[in-house]
């Protein structure tokens, strides 16, 4: 007689523990480095074992230098140069057999219990891929702050995609997408997840496997610059699917170039007054987005501010994509 109670679905659970191996990919990253791979060989002899890949992208500020003379003897450490992000990701997995792969930023500082954590979520939840959004430094600058809290989520559970400074895949879902897409300079990360999504799988945030993010921009002008390389990236994505902020950012250029006309038409101060209002239209639209999925803003007329400069950079990296504005050069992670 068959048993009649139904079978539930189980997490997969590993019968042996799996082996881990923690790839960066590097850029003149010679400040903060150090601390970021001394937290990684902490993390992996927590762990037992887990061997360090970094792939430097052409570094001139001597971070190649640095990391073979501190570390060389207990990592492994090569040049790509003329790589895309995506590609040294790719190459950095090919020199290892681990059955979980960890992709860290070399701005990012672990948890010594990184490894432990990142195991115990993927056996909870069976999910394919699994990490976290970054924490800032303390004492954080205000910039940082407002960012990081209006984005950073506390709750565990399913999430769309996960930074790829703070990520932790099974191999063999990550060679069953193909890995990343050596096309992209940026947003590598949210493309993989969405594969790895659309392949069947799920992906994990659980906060409690911690990265501390070092390379947050500190200047309105570093953050715009590093929203305009973002953006690079983003138009490139775009060709997959035309993803919200695109679409926002165009929103925002419209209603920018109505109110110029306006203006043109009738310069009233009423006129500059509907134009300054519309400039606040769609950033507010987007921290109060940012709110509802369970972000913080504690100063909103700050996270209006920066999302402001936000839009601003993904219009210039649309300018810069389709009329010919000059590119950014490489912006932190």
């Amino acid at each position: 007689m068959q048993d009649p109670t139904p079978t539930l679905h189980k997490p997969r659970r590993e019968v042996i523990r799996p082996t881990i191996a923690f790839v960066m990919p590097a850029y003149n990253a010679r400040e903060t480095i150090q601390v970021a791979l001394e937290s990684v060989l902490s993390a992996g002899s927590e762990w037992g074992a887990a061997p360090v890949i970094v792939v430097d992208n052409g570094s001139t500020d001597g971070s190649l230098e640095l990391v073979t003379d501190l570390f060389g003897q207990t990592i492994e450490v090569f040049a790509a140069p003329k790589a895309t992000i995506s590609e040294l990701r790719n190459l950095g997995v090919r020199r290892t057999q681990a059955t979980l792969i960890a992709f860290i930023d070399a701005d990012c500082v672990l948890s010594r219990d990184y490894c432990t954590r990142a195991h115990e979520a993927l056996l909870r939840s069976g999910a394919a891929a699994v990490g976290s959004s970054y924490e800032v430094a303390s004492p954080p600058h205000w910039i940082e702050q407002t960012w990081t809290v209006l984005h950073h989520l506390d709750r565990e559970g399913e999430v769309e995609w996960i930074p790829g400074g703070n990520l932790v895949i099974r191999r063999e879902v990550f060679d069953e997408v193909g890995g990343f897409d050596p096309e992209l300079t940026t947003g590598e990360d949210v493309d993989l997840c969405k594969r790895v999504r659309a392949a069947g799988h799920t992906i994990y945030r659980d906060p409690s496997i911690v990265a501390v993010h070092l390379g947050n921009p500190r200047t309105l002008k570093a953050f715009f610059k590093q929203h305009w390389w973002h953006g690079m990236g983003a138009i490139t994505g775009a060709r997959r699917g035309a993803p919200i902020p695109l679409l926002m950012s165009v929103m925002h250029l419209l209603i920018t170039v109505l109110s110029l006309v306006g203006i043109a038409v009738y310069p009233r101060p009423a006129m500059i007054v509907a134009l300054l209002l519309g400039q606040a239209v769609v950033p507010s639209a987007a921290v109060v987005y940012r709110m509802v999925r369970g972000g913080q803003a504690p100063h909103p007329l700050r996270a209006v501010l920066l999302y402001w400069l936000y839009f601003l950079a993904r219009i210039t990296a649309l300018g810069s994509a389709t009329i010919g504005f000059p590119r950014p050069s490489r912006g932190r992670r």
